[in-house]
């Protein structure tokens, strides 16, 4: 990687979804890989100083019977994930990025699930479905690559290079 990249990542208590961008509609690479394996390059990249932005979701709490509140497994894990990430990037800069800022930036409100959110990114790169999107084996598109979790990874990519990055 040369220059301004941002390794946009949606977190997992397994697994993480990386995509690698040199530019708001510019895709350089995108994996989903376990989460040993999402921390080893973090730390091999940052070297190159590139910016992490990392998806993170607010604490929140759940009831179960009798009234008593706890905090989901998995988001434990995934934060715990996230903090992990953020070592490996040593002091290289980390932005957290919510499920909520990627909505209200890439959808215009607070409201929508993923659905919502996939189709604000084909709008992004100019297609109509995720079939024109994908594009062939002989002709991919624009979005080829990214499959499952890598579309929110992308979602907090995008989110970040035009609501942070283009201020600066």
């Amino acid at each position: 990687m040369n220059g301004k990249h941002v390794i946009a990542i949606d977190p997992g208590p397994l697994t993480s979804a990386l995509v690698v961008m040199d530019g708001p509609r510019s895709i350089v690479e995108a994996m989903i890989v376990d989460n040993a394996s999402a921390r080893e390059f973090v730390a091999f990249h940052r070297h190159e100083r590139p910016v992490y932005a990392i998806e993170y979701t607010p604490p929140y709490t759940l009831t179960m019977g009798g009234g008593r509140a706890y905090v989901p497994r998995q988001v434990v894990d995934t934060a715990i994930e996230i903090g992990r990430l953020w070592e490996c990037a040593a002091d290289g800069p980390v932005s957290l990025v919510s499920r909520l800022d990627v909505k209200k930036h890439l959808l215009g409100r607070a409201t929508g699930g993923d659905p919502d959110v996939r189709a604000a990114l084909l709008d992004c790169w100019g297609c109509r479905s995720t079939r024109e999107a994908k594009g062939t084996a002989k002709a991919p598109g624009p979005l080829a690559a990214i499959t499952k979790d890598l579309w929110a990874a992308l979602g907090v990519g995008v989110t970040f290079w035009e609501t942070r990055l283009a201020r600066q």
